[in-house]
């Protein structure tokens, strides 16, 4: 009896890149459609709410009291409705999470990263900003700079092939900005829910953000410019009294960055 062999065809590299891409346009369309509609939710629930408070309400000296909707005093309607806005929230940071892990995958399939790689890329630091938001309390600014990142790359058709946002984004100066305005401000609202004890995991959070940005301002073009326009703006208003120590802290700033950015082109040559 004569047995017949069963010859598979091994998958090429270009359907596994292929596949990958799809996957890659997908997590950003998840990020862009959701984080969209979860800050129109955010706005509108802002400028309604307070309608229906008092002054009493408005001024603290009446405690304002929200019942939460659970499945004893709701519909399930109702009911399900009220996760729409963390399944809007985590969905769009599960876009990022994909879209951004294939190009890591994509750039280091062939090499091993080392570490300084890794923290210099855009992407990396992507990924571990969005893990900490998954984890922290819903905020419209944290999903802005990432429904930005996602608008560039499915409006540009060459997005697929680069690394960074400076390739595609000259044209786009003003909306990087808005991406790092809303870190900034990001940073800012973890310092005071930090002083205020409103979030439990503020100050872990905010060591974390802080970490993150200082490699933001190290390798992306887009973060050192906005620093430096707020520096050039606190600068003018600065007393001369202190103006030696904040001329120390400039040096320092500047100094920094030049250094990371020669760092960073002798590892590219070196590469």
């Amino acid at each position: 009896m004569s047995t017949m062999k069963v010859i598979r065809k091994r998958p090429s590299k270009k359907d596994a890149e292929g596949k990958q891409k799809i996957l890659w346009i997908a997590g950003h369309w998840m990020t862009l459609t959701l984080g969209a509609l979860y800050v129109v939710y955010a706005l509108v629930h802002a400028f309604t709410i307070p309608r229906r408070r008092s002054w009493k309400t408005a001024f603290l000296t009446k405690k304002f009291e929200i019942q939460p909707v659970t499945w004893k005093n709701s519909t399930w309607r109702q009911y399900l409705f009220s996760w729409s806005p963390e399944v809007l929230y985590q969905g769009s940071l599960f876009g990022v999470l994909l879209s951004y892990s294939i190009t890591e995958f994509q750039k280091w399939s062939t090499s091993k990263p080392s570490f300084y790689d890794l923290i210099s890329s855009e992407n990396f630091q992507g990924i571990l900003m969005a893990l900490l938001w998954v984890i922290s309390r819903r905020s419209s600014f944290k999903l802005i700079p990432f429904i930005i990142v996602s608008y560039l790359h499915i409006s540009n058709k060459n997005a697929a092939n680069t690394e960074n946002l400076n390739d595609i984004s000259v044209k786009n100066a003003k909306l990087l900005h808005v991406m790092a305005y809303s870190e900034i401000i990001t940073l800012v609202t973890l310092l005071v829910n930090t002083l205020i004890f409103k979030e439990p995991l503020a100050g872990y959070l905010l060591v974390s953000l802080v970490a993150i940005f200082w490699l933001r301002v190290n390798f992306s073009a887009y973060a050192q410019a906005t620093v430096l326009q707020l520096v050039l703006k606190v600068d003018k208003k600065i007393p001369e009294g202190k103006r030696k120590k904040w001329d120390e802290l400039k040096s320092v700033i500047y100094d920094k960055m030049k250094s990371r950015e020669m760092m960073l082109e002798k590892s590219k040559l070196v590469r």
